[in-house]
């Protein structure tokens, strides 16, 4: 008999889900750089998102990609940039003049870089230190105003 309800998916999501997460992560990060606010951020990533690859993406789901992979209570968050042409064809050509190590045959053989991109933009991937954002709203006290009038 078949087993009922859905099929386990086993933590593996589709190509297209990583790739939206990751121009989620990407526009919310530029958004945040420019000084927006952390709501209007969330709310600019959803349309950047929405316009670019036409998917509905909710401010909610926003919000937990960014809980997922930016946690507040982390030391280091993936920080996502997007790669240029240029760039992106010089990591191609990197990738495929790599020598592997003799252990890792397996993973090249199952590993496929094209002679011909295919796909139309790439990511750069790091793990870096939290990005403290300044909060606009904070009440500076009497020794730091005292700081600033000397």
């Amino acid at each position: 008999m078949k087993q009922r309800g859905r099929p386990l998916q086993n933590g593996v999501q589709p190509n297209w889900m990583a790739f939206r997460t990751l121009s989620i992560l990407e526009a919310y990060q530029q958004s945040r750089k420019t000084g927006t606010k952390h709501s209007s951020a969330v709310r600019e990533a959803a349309e950047k998102v929405h316009n670019a690859l036409q998917v509905n993406v909710s401010e909610t789901e926003v919000k937990r990609i960014i809980a997922e992979w930016q946690p507040a209570c982390g030391e280091y968050a993936l920080t996502v940039t997007k790669m240029s042409d240029s760039s992106m064809h010089e990591k191609l050509h990197e990738l495929r003049s790599l020598e592997w190590p003799e252990c890792l045959n397996y993973v090249k053989s199952r590993f496929h870089i094209p002679d011909v991109p295919d796909f139309k933009s790439g990511f750069t991937l790091s793990l870096e230190e939290r990005p403290k954002h300044p909060r606009h709203n904070v009440a500076i006290s009497r020794s730091q105003k005292e700081k600033t009038e000397l």
